[in-house]
């Protein structure tokens, strides 16, 4: 099982820029995703 927690940052990478498929793209293939 895959437990990931990960600080989305209102969709901002750590380039500056928006964007929340990135965000998704880091998770992908967890079981369990805590978002803060």
């Amino acid at each position: 099982m895959k437990l990931v927690s990960y600080n989305i940052q209102y969709g901002f990478g750590g380039d500056g820029r928006y964007d929340l498929a990135r965000c998704t793209n880091i998770v992908a293939g967890a079981d369990i995703i805590a978002l803060q």
